[in-house]
């Protein structure tokens, strides 16, 4: 009788511990996938972000040579920053130095751009077209 609820013991401590894995196997499998999908949120929130720099002017006719120096200069600091290039292009733009930029403004000051397309690579936006 004694060796029987020895082997009762052992076969309900056995059954316990391996509810107790089941259920931490269970908890690993379900919350692990988390942190992949709270990075994959914050990536497509920061992408986003970074696009509404470009796109708030698709498909506006009325941009000044200033709105355009300014997206080079974001373009250029971000390249700095993040090692990412933006390619801007605009008609009668073809010096992106300080001195070409400023000479760009003084040229065109009385013009207004279209922005003509903007292009993406890997979700973000890698070159921005005035005409």
């Amino acid at each position: 009788m004694e060796n029987a609820s020895r082997a009762l013991l052992m076969a309900g401590g056995v059954l316990i511990a391996i509810i107790i894995i089941s259920i931490a196997v269970y908890m690993f499998t379900t919350y692990s996938n988390v942190g992949t999908r709270y990075e994959t949120i914050t990536e497509s929130n920061e992408k986003i972000k970074f696009n509404t720099n470009f796109t708030k002017f698709e498909g506006r006719t009325d941009i000044t040579a200033q709105e355009i120096v300014t997206i080079v200069n974001f373009a250029k600091d971000y390249y700095e920053n993040n090692q990412i290039n933006i390619t801007v292009n605009a008609s009668g733009m073809s010096d992106t130095s300080n001195d070409g930029l400023i000479e760009f403004v003084k040229s065109n000051s009385n013009k207004r751009f279209k922005c003509d397309g903007i292009y993406y690579s890997n979700g973000r936006v890698n070159k921005i077209i005035f005409r």
